[in-house]
């Protein structure tokens, strides 16, 4: 799929899980999830490159506070305000 329907495909998940309520110790926990998201061949060649851009996605993700998706617009947009 398009880098921006599996950004949003990701987001939406991002979301579903969250809504479930987790048992933790007789408390309700809520998973956060973080992604990264990245696509051949806008963002490499090769399988390696490809995930490693994803991977630097992720890591935006988890700076910017966690609980989100980063795809290349979003990465673009950090990096040229911070």
């Amino acid at each position: 799929m398009d880098i921006d329907r599996a950004a949003k495909r990701a987001d939406e998940l991002r979301i579903e899980l969250g809504g479930v309520p987790l048992p933790v110790g007789g408390v309700s926990r809520h998973l956060t999830v973080s992604v990264g998201v990245a696509s051949w061949p806008a963002d490499g060649q090769t399988f390696e490159e490809v995930l490693g851009r994803a991977d630097e996605r992720l890591y935006e993700a988890k700076r910017r506070g966690r609980n989100c998706v980063v795809g290349p617009r979003d990465f673009l947009r950090a990096t040229a305000e911070g």
